[in-house]
């Protein structure tokens, strides 16, 4: 039976902490292209939400983000990658469900978000909603 080196473990997890660090780098670049896109592909927003979920509760279709609420008219959305998976649903509880997994992430653009449902089972972290839109009531002055 051949012994391992401690020299040859500390190599192989280096490169293993290596791959793990370039995989979460190009995860971010992916998110960084993704946020760009939102704001070049529609018409100007002028009010940004974020929302903190606290995944470590569970909810069972909870009403997140009632935009109307909060006087602006949502119309694209931004969730960064997510340390626990959870559901979402857009607008209505009879909506198709978006699920999003661990490390994964979702942006939408061009999409009228008047709330957002979540779902998920007690698990681990927090995770950001940016909801991006402008104010119901403009004033337009000249």
């Amino acid at each position: 039976m051949s012994e391992v080196k401690p020299e040859a473990m500390s190599i192989a997890l280096l490169e293993m902490i290596n791959k793990s660090l370039l995989t979460a780098n190009k995860l971010l670049e992916q998110e960084k292209v993704a946020l760009d896109n939102i704001s070049k592909n529609q018409e100007p927003n002028d009010y940004n939400l974020s929302y903190t979920i606290d995944l470590t509760i569970a909810h069972t279709n909870v009403l997140l983000i009632d935009t109307s609420k909060d006087g602006i008219k949502a119309n694209a959305l931004a969730i960064p990658i997510t340390p626990s998976p959870f559901t979402i649903r857009l607008n209505s509880l009879n909506s198709e469900p978006i699920d999003i997994a661990i490390g994964g992430s979702l942006s939408l653009v061009n999409h009228k978000i008047d709330r957002i449902y979540i779902t998920n089972v007690a698990s681990v972290g927090t995770v950001t909603i940016q909801v991006l839109g402008r104010r119901s009531h403009q004033v337009d002055v000249h």
